[in-house]
């Protein structure tokens, strides 16, 4: 009799590290955003979004969505738990889904990143919209 458990734990292993390395940098990109740190927010960019755009509108626009996370979880790097990580493909390319949980004492809601699977970098960062009390 083989075992396959082995061999699911070496796959998994590789995945978990895959997506360790993903939901790392999402989680960096919101802290960098709370914190304010536009130029740190703007390296962690892929080029899909830096080559048609321009940066100083990029900036305002990161500045805006860090207000908007300020209102809601204040001003502190709010505690984030990864609740979902999907291969997808965004725009033809290959690309990963992730979903954190982002909350404080009184307060949580979702977030979804897409990094691009090639260069781990953000192409996108969008809210679920709602925020919850607990």
């Amino acid at each position: 009799m083989i075992s396959t458990a082995g061999l699911v734990s070496c796959g998994q292993s590789k995945n978990d590290k895959d997506w360790s390395e993903q939901t790392k940098v999402a989680e960096k990109f919101m802290s960098n955003l709370v914190l304010g740190q536009a130029d740190a927010v703007v390296q962690m960019m892929d080029d899909v979004v830096l080559g048609s755009a321009d940066i100083n509108q990029l900036k305002g626009g990161i500045m805006d969505s860090r207000q908007v996370i300020v209102n809601r979880f204040g001003e502190g790097i709010p505690q984030m738990e990864v609740v979902s990580a999907e291969p997808i493909t965004y725009d033809g390319l290959p690309a990963n889904l992730i979903m954190l949980k982002v909350e404080n004492l009184t307060t949580f809601g979702y977030y979804d990143f897409v990094l691009n699977s090639t260069t781990n970098k953000v192409i996108l960062m969008e809210s679920r919209g709602r925020v919850y009390l607990k």
